[in-house]
């Protein structure tokens, strides 16, 4: 299962500073922010351990920063990798960003 979450996927629209201006328990802080991602990840991760029939991979992909002023910087970048690490996905492909392509620079993180 590959989750695909660039800027306008609904992952990023949960995590972006830049989208999310909710004050609930989806956004309004960083931690609040990563509930939704997390909450999907655990979900699938649990429907999937499951199916004794066949494995699953399960990974993201997402996009690490936005281009807009208040968007997601690379110190948020790492905090959802590092929350993504948590949930001990298989992979988690992080592409070098608009901003980013003068480093040409993609993070590979496999468990």
């Amino acid at each position: 299962m590959r989750g695909k979450n660039d800027e306008s996927k609904i992952f990023m629209q949960f995590f972006s500073t830049y989208i999310n201006r909710r004050d609930d328990t989806y956004g309004g802080s960083l931690e609040k922010s990563l509930t939704f991602p997390m909450a999907v990840v655990d979900k699938v991760k649990k429907v999937l351990a499951g199916n004794k029939k066949q494995p699953f991979i399960v990974g993201d992909r997402f996009s690490p920063e936005e281009p807009e002023t208040v968007g997601i910087t690379k110190a948020e970048t790492l905090t959802l990798v590092n929350a993504f690490v948590s949930k001990e996905l298989d992979y988690l492909h992080v592409p070098k960003s608009a901003l980013a392509r003068k480093c040409q620079k993609t993070w590979l993180v496999s468990n």
